[in-house]
């Protein structure tokens, strides 16, 4: 292949006015072609996005939902924790046994002043 700068070498023709529309033409619908893939391509995104967004929304629901089920479950502990220390201190076993003490008491009384 001979160099550049060889004289008897011919420069190639300047191309025409009708080749340049017509590589013009071809990038342009090569870059039509791409931007329609970039918008396909968001909008997928942007769907998937939206689920995520509407599963976020579903989930932090669902754990508001649990978060009063726990207060209320909480709270009726308390609520049972404290109906159990009334109990237990109504309930005192020094109190029965005081009054089952008089009961057989009045019990051995009265049998013995039916016998006798």
């Amino acid at each position: 292949m001979p160099p550049a700068s060889d004289p008897l070498r011919t420069p190639s023709p300047a191309p025409t006015t009708e080749q340049m529309l017509l590589a013009q033409n071809q990038a342009l619908d090569a870059q039509d072609r791409a931007l329609d893939e970039i918008h396909d391509t968001i909008r997928e995104v942007h769907g998937v996005g939206r689920a995520i967004g509407a599963e976020s929304e579903l989930s932090r629901r669902l754990i508001d939902d649990i978060a009063d089920d726990v207060e209320r479950g909480s709270a009726g502990v308390a609520r049972g924790q404290e109906t159990m220390r009334v109990v237990e201190y109504r309930s005192d076993t020094k109190a029965l046994h005081s009054a089952i003490c008089f009961l057989v008491l009045l019990f051995v009384v009265l049998v013995l002043f039916k016998v006798g």
